[in-house]
């Protein structure tokens, strides 16, 4: 975890079993707006841009989760079979 001008990066490797990928989520809380804020996106597969926002904390990564695993739901199953 790093902090970048406001933001707290969080990154996590292997998204899926069947491709290698690199998802980089962005948190932050805009005061002028009184909102929490953020952004996910991959610097692999350059189609990964997803962000939203709430008045609340545990909301904002609520989404975030279920954003997660969505991208992962529309990724396709590899069999090792």
């Amino acid at each position: 975890m790093t902090a970048t001008h406001g933001k707290t990066d969080y990154s996590s490797s292997n998204l899926s079993t069947s491709i290698e990928n690199h998802v980089k989520i962005q948190l932050w809380y805009s005061e002028p707006v009184s909102r929490w804020r953020w952004s996910l996106t991959s610097d692999v597969e350059e189609d990964i841009m997803e962000s939203g926002d709430s008045a609340e904390l545990r909301e904002a990564m609520s989404d975030i989760a279920v954003t997660v695993e969505w991208l992962l739901d529309r990724r396709p199953q590899v069999s090792y079979n």
